[in-house]
Formats: structure tokens, C-alpha cells, sequence
């Protein structure tokens, strides 16, 4: 059935409810709502189905116009229950109903099969967000955070009832003359039960899509991935240093077919690049970038939580009152206590002196991370040593894993053996002799439970400077690389060796990562059981690696014990240098590559 337009016009419709039509509003393009801008006593919008939305000019436009009507109509069923939301960070909405088809409405061939259209009036809630960061360039971080905190409130108000936005971008968030900040445009909004993924009923927008919603599925926290992308934009536009406006964007977008494939790999398989921001706010946007959504902030309520930690500390801890001032009393007296001690320390005992027990018959000495020890006037072949640092106020932790994968060190030959430390503050170590069938605590507090342990233990007082880390080459290991021949147009191989120097080599295997752009590393060759390379009893060991010299600048090894295991993944060199034993980087050579 075809529609029948009304004889009165939009205006004269919109002027019988008591509106004036002052102008239109220009949406985005492929919006299937039109706007405008409405006055009683106050601004309004005025929004309902836009005329490209219920007219065709060929039937075969008519399924995608349906699912259009279909949308606005599911949405027009929700109306309702928003109008009931009253938050002062949400754009309200005023009225909603149907109003006749307006007769300037038809311009070409209907395929509205309805004589009325739904609309709805919602609040005039001031600037978009995009034009104010535009129109603000210099604004601090102490402003942004303020908007920032207003917008993920208004989210968690609509997390809150159990729906999810799905077009959180910059154009649908409102900045007023008082610096309120209010979330509207709720064209894409769902209900959905929390904690749970269900089928998504509108689209959205591609660039603030989590891997779920590429598989048109939608949850709460959706919405917290598309909030950190809003977030890291908007820190981009004003952070001093360089900072990615999108984690997943570095190529100029223009919403083609193939920008959405290349964006859609990169969402379900690569890290985001969130570097250049304060070290707190980059750990926030990784938990919400977390591919599994079971693992990210559950709604916006959750992170609005932590993210008031951060840019308001001082009232976070005013809010605990009484036990904040009790807790702070005791943390000064232990403050106290701590500074006595290591003044203690400092003065009985100078560097490179060894608190022990009389019955501790070992030496012990660190240099470049690695500690060495050896037993002495003793029977050592039924013992085993594991090495403790001590971290802060009197607590030890085994080195270097904690976990307890490379806990004990075997003691060979002539009573010796060896370990290394991660990096951290240390300025103790103890080691401890145990019965091979022996176990020890991952953690002791105070140096007299280090002494206590085992049947031999030693505390020895550390040099700073014994802790220095030689990157390149590593003190341990070097790396070369040759250059081969050209394996397509785009890459090169490269013959990779290296020799371990001054340790056991069948105790270790080697993994070599490849710098990837964006402080990423990957584990080359391939990821898998064929990462790790066997080491000859010379310590040698090679490899061959096919590379683009134009993305891949920076070769990384690294030794692990054999039986060991390191991620596929690593961020920044500061990660390569914290794995394994060992580790070198060296620089691909560029020369020669056309």
C-alpha cells in the first residue's frame, strides 16, 4: 500500500505542536535520520526517518529501505524507556510520537507502506565534542579528563539500565557553554542482558568496532572498547608527545571496502598502539582493548571506578576518612622503620660485605644481573641453591622467577652455580643451599627468615652498578646477520647466527624476535613449538629469516633454559632485555636492498 501524504507541510505540522522549524541539521552521510533544529522555549532536534530513508527510485533499494523502517521502528519501541532515563550527562529526550506523512515529503516514488512517521524531540545539548576539541587545541589534560569522566558517566548511566550506545564517537557527544558533557544520538542503542553476547541488530560504526561486533555480536563492554577509542583520540589531539589517534588506523582512512579488511585483521590480531600517554592511562585503554570480552571493564560504571583513581587520586583516598588517616599513620611509621634499617645496613654493613650465618660456607658475587656462587668445605652433592632478592621493606622474592619455573640452580662441578636477576630495585641478595629434594617459600620477609632457611644460607649486600645491563652485544651472546637473496619483490632473507660465550650452551635454547613497527616484537621465524633453536656444544646456533628491510629494523635474542618458555609477543626492547637469561639486539643491515 502505497503512503498518503498529508496536505500540510513538515513546518506546518511541527508549528501545530507548538515548535518553530528553525534549520536543518547536516548528519552524517548514509545517516538514515534527518535533524532539525526546533524551539519552544527552549532549542530541541527534531529527529525522524530522513525522506532518502522512505523513498527508492528502484525497488531493488526497497529491502534496504524496510530494514531502515524496520530500524527506526525497533527504536521507536525504546523511546519510551529512554525518556525515562534522567541523567545529567545523557541528552534527554523530550517527547516522541507520530506525526502525517508531510506532504514535501514526496519527491520521488514511496515505499512507505505507513501514513505517519515516528519522530522524537530531544534536548539542544550544545557542540559536538569533535568541534570543540577543534575549536580548543590547546586544552590541558586536567580539562580533557573532566569531559572524559562527564562522557563515561553518561555511558554508565545507560549501562545502567541495560543498554549499550554503539556509536560512541566525537560527533554524538555535547559540550554546552557550562562545560557539561552529555552522551546523545541513541539511533544505534540495544538492550542487552549484561555479561552476555547477543546478536547485533544495528551496524554502527566500523572504526570503534570490537572483534565481537565483526561477528555482528554485542555486549555492555563493547561500548568500553569504543569509549577507549574516544578517549585515546582525544588524547592525541592534545598529548605533547606522539600518540596513535587510533590503536588500530596509521594509513589515511576513507571507509573503503578494503580499509574495513585491513582494520578488521588488525582488531582480531594485533596489539594496540596506545604508547605516548602516561603510563596509568595506558594500562586503563589496554584493559579495554582486550579482544576477549570477558576480560575487559564488564560496563562504563566499572571503569568510570578506576578511571577516577587515576585523575582524581588525592579524592579517591579523602573518601576513605578515618581508615585512610590510620592507614597513612602506619605506612609513615613502617616509612620510618624502613629508612632505620637501611641506614643500618648502610653503615654496618658496606657493599660487598656478606651477612651470614656461621654455617654458611658460600660465596657469592653479581655482575651484570648474573649471580654466581660457589659452596665451599661441604658436601654439595646432594644440594641445590636458590638465590632471593630483596625488593622493598624487608620482603624477598626468589630470582628470577617467582613463579617457581627457575627456582633452584643446580650446583656443578667444583660447587658452583649460577642464576641471574630480573631488573628492579635490589640491594641485597641471599642465596640458600638446600637438599636436592628440598623446597623453599617464593617469598621471605625479613632478612632473618632468609637465614633461617635451609641448611645454609648467605645474604650479601649488592653494587648498583653490578646491576648495568649491556644490550648490544649482550654479555653472554652475539648475533649476526647476513644477507641473502631476494625472495620476492618485497622481502629479503637473511642468514642469522649466533655464539653463546662463558656458559653451559645444552642448558639453553635460543628465540629470536624481530622488531615490528609500533614497539612490537614477534617471535621469528614462526610462532610455536618451532620458535626455539638448539644451541651445538661450540654455542652456536642459526636460523634464517625472510623480512621486509623496510618494516623490520632491529633483530632480538634471547636464551632460555631448556624446558622454558617466552610469549610470542613482546612489547617494547625493555621487554626483549627482561626475558630469558640472556639477550642481545642488533640492527638489520639496510645496505644494499633495492
Amino acid at each position: 500500500m502505497t503512503a498518503e501524504n498529508s496536505k500540510k507541510t513538515l513546518q506546518e505540522i511541527i508549528e501545530e505542536k507548538g515548535y518553530i522549524l528553525e534549520e536543518e541539521i547536516s548528519l552524517d552521510e548514509g545517516s538514515w535520520q534527518q535533524a532539525w533544529v526546533v524551539r519552544r522555549t527552549k532549542k530541541g532536534v527534531l529527529k525522524l526517518p530522513s525522506e532518502k530513508s522512505i523513498t527508492a527510485t528502484t525497488p531493488a533499494k526497497d529491502a534496504r529501505i524496510h530494514g531502515v523502517v524496520g530500524h527506526f521502528e525497533h527504536f521507536y519501541t525504546l523511546l519510551g524507556d529512554l525518556q525515562d532515563i534522567t541523567n545529567e550527562h545523557l541528552v534527554r529526550i523530550i517527547e516522541s510520537g507520530r506525526i502525517p506523512l508531510p506532504a514535501d515529503f514526496e519527491k520521488r516514488e514511496p515505499h512507505w507502506e505507513e501514513n505517519e512517521l515516528p519522530y522524537y524531540i530531544e534536548e539542544h545539548a550544545g557542540t559536538s565534542l569533535a568541534d570543540h576539541m577543534r575549536n580548543h587545541p590547546d586544552m590541558s589534560f586536567g580539562d580533557l579528563n573532566n569531559i572524559l569522566e562527564q562522557i563515561i558517566a553518561g555511558v554508565a548511566a545507560l549501562h545502567g539500565k541495560g543498554y549499550v550506545h554503539q556509536d560512541l564517537r566525537a560527533e554524538n557527544i555535547f559540550i554546552n557553554t557550562a562545560n557539561v558533557v552529555k552522551v546523545g544520538d541513541y539511533s544505534q542503542v540495544q538492550q542487552v542482558y549484561p555479561g552476555k553476547l547477543q546478536h547485533q541488530l544495528f551496524r554502527g560504526s566500523r572504526k570503534i568496532q570490537t572483534p565481537e561486533q565483526w561477528n555482528a555480536r554485542v555486549s555492555l563492554n563493547s561500548d568500553v572498547w569504543a569509549l577507549a577509542v574516544l578517549m585515546q583520540s582525544c588524547y592525541a589531539q592534545i598529548a605533547k608527545t606522539k600518540c596513535a589517534e587510533h590503536p588500530f588506523i596509521n594509513w589515511p582512512w576513507k571507509g573503503t571496502k578494503e580499509d574495513e579488511i585491513i582494520l578488521e585483521q588488525r582488531v582480531r590480531h594485533n596489539p594496540p598502539n596506545i604508547y605516548g600517554l602516561p603510563r596509568n592511562i595506558q594500562k586503563l585503554l589496554r584493559r579495554c582493548y582486550t579482544k576477549d570480552h570477558t576480560k575487559r571493564y564488564k560496563d562504563a560504571g566499572v571503569l568510570l571506578k578506576d578511571f577516577k583513581k587515576i585523575i582524581h587520586p588525592w579524592k579517591w583516598r579523602a573518601r576513605l576518612g578515618l581508615q585512610t588517616g590510620a592507614f597513612l599513620g602506619l605506612l609513615l611509621f613502617g616509612e620510618i622503620i624502613y629508612l632505620f634499617n637501611t641506614a643500618k645496613y648502610d653503615f654496618l654493613y658496606p657493599l660487598g660485605k656478606q651477612i651470614s650465618n656461621p654455617y654458611a660456607n658460600i660465596h657469592l658475587t653479581i655482575k651484570n644481573r648474573v649471580v654466581t656462587g660457589k659452596a665451599v668445605n661441604m658436601d654439595y652433592a646432594n644440594l641445590k641453591a636458590a638465590i632471593y632478592s630483596h625488593i622493598i621493606r624487608d620482603i624477598w622474592y626468589i630470582q628470577p622467577d617467582n613463579n617457581g619455573k627457575f627456582k633452584f640452580a643446580e650446583i656443578k662441578e667444583h660447587g658452583t652455580f649460577s642464576t641471574w636477576v630480573r631488573r628492579g630495585s635490589v640491594d641485597r641478595i641471599a642465596a640458600v643451599l638446600v637438599k636436592e629434594d628440598g623446597d623453599l617459600p617464593s617469598e621471605v620477609r625479613s632478612d632473618k627468615g632468609i637465614t633461617e632457611l635451609g641448611e645454609y644460607a648467605l645474604i650479601t649486600r649488592v653494587d648498583p652498578s653490578s646491576l648495568i645491563h649491556h644490550d648490544t652485544p649482550g654479555p653472554n651472546i652475539e648475533i649476526h646477520l647476513e644477507q641473502g637473496m631476494l625472495r620476492g619483490k618485497m622481502s629479503k632473507e637473511y642468514s642469522i647466527s649466533g655464539t653463546v660465550q662463558r656458559l653451559h650452551p645444552e642448558e639453553y635454547t635460543a628465540v629470536l624476535y624481530v622488531y615490528t613497527g609500533d614497539g612490537v616484537w614477534q617471535v621469528q621465524p614462526n610462532i610455536g613449538i618451532e620458535k626455539y633453536h638448539a644451541i651445538d656444544k661450540e654455542g652456536n646456533f642459526s636460523s634464517q629469516l625472510v623480512v621486509s628491510p623496510s618494516s623490520f629494523h632491529r633483530v632480538g635474542a634471547v636464551l632460555v633454559q631448556s624446558g622454558g618458555d617466552v610469549p610470542d609477543t613482546v612489547f617494547k626492547d625493555d621487554g626483549i632485555l627482561d626475558l630469558g637469561l640472556f639477550n642481545a639486539i642488533v640492527r638489520l643491515p639496510m645496505d644494499g636492498y633495492h
